[in-house]
């Protein structure tokens, strides 16, 4: 069970992770794509945020406590480096 447990909050920190670097990105965004791009960050980190909040439950219906650790979010200022981690297959 604690390996379970230490599982899951893993999870749940890359997901908050996940989060912080989606929104940091979307406003870094510049140009005249800016809005479509920084929109679809967005969404995906509220996709994100949806998958933390289904962790969160699951951990307290185990009963366990919930620690998480968010590492230091990445700052790229090139655009393409920051969408092409999202679309590699």
């Amino acid at each position: 069970m604690e390996q379970l447990v230490a599982m899951l909050n893993d999870a749940l920190s890359d997901e908050w992770h996940a989060v912080l670097q989606y929104n940091i990105h979307a406003s870094q965004l510049r140009g005249i794509f800016r809005d479509p791009v920084a929109d679809h960050m967005r969404e995906h980190a509220d996709d994100e945020v949806g998958h933390a909040d289904r962790l969160s439950v699951h951990l307290f219906g185990k009963g366990a406590d919930i620690q998480i650790t968010v590492p230091e979010p990445k700052l790229p200022m090139d655009p393409v480096e920051m969408i092409a981690p999202a679309y590699k297959m």
